[in-house]
């Protein structure tokens, strides 16, 4: 199950079971121990029975609007070129970083160390097919199965600020899920998809900029462990 399933499963079942203890007045339900009891302590517990009952309509409706209308799920052909910005095999030490130098009209700011390339930037331009995904992708939350929000910070002089995908080194998109045979833990690199104002921030204008990151490096560690 991703996780655009798993929200609105997620906001189904809760809807209906906050509806049925609330409308039962269920002992169980209003005992237990947690928020219920404070809103009970200060509303009293009829009140109580009628927050609960309106909040659950609203669990259950934005779950059944999910239902009809899912949302947008980020293309295949958007993950795969955003793991292969250029072409460039990310994950292939011997020629990931010959590759990177020759795309330097398009590649910026390239970090290397002895090991290879450490980070870099792409800006993904507006006339690509999956440049409005990519834009969405940046700003929505969870209503993408892959990637992650990701907060604010600085790379230099440079900000960083979007939506981060984190891939393996068969450039397989990872996620957090229990028992997963993508775990975060197994990535080779991180990108992050800025948002429009971050892009503009860096100077890509008419673009979105694309942060690169590789695992295992000091800059890695710092913002994505």
């Amino acid at each position: 199950m991703d996780s655009i399933t798993f929200l609105t499963a997620f906001l189904v079942a809760g809807g209906a079971f906050t509806f049925w203890c609330s409308l039962k007045n269920d002992d169980w339900f209003f005992n237990f121990p947690g928020p219920s009891q404070a809103l009970i302590l200060v509303l009293g517990r009829p009140a109580a029975r009628i927050f609960y009952l309106l909040f659950s309509l609203v669990l259950l409706g934005w779950g059944v609007v999910r239902m009809v209308d899912p949302p947008r799920r980020i293309p295949v052909a958007f993950i795969d070129e955003v793991a292969r910005p250029g072409g460039v095999n990310l994950t292939d030490g011997s020629k990931a970083l010959p590759e990177l130098h020759q795309k330097r009209a398009e590649i910026r700011h390239l970090q290397t160390d002895a090991t290879g390339w450490t980070s870099f930037w792409w800006p993904l331009h507006r006339n690509l097919p999956y440049f409005a995904d990519a834009r969405d992708s940046s700003l929505a939350g969870p209503d993408f199965s892959e990637g992650f929000h990701f907060r604010k910070r600085s790379v230099g002089n440079l900000m960083v600020e979007g939506r981060v995908l984190y891939f393996d080194a068969n450039r397989v998109s990872c996620d957090n899920w229990l028992f997963s045979s993508h775990p975060l833990s197994s990535a080779a690199f991180a990108v992050v998809i800025c948002t429009p104002e971050a892009s503009q921030a860096n100077g890509f204008s008419e673009s979105l900029a694309v942060f690169y990151c590789r695992a295992n490096t000091p800059l890695y560690q710092r913002l994505f462990d």
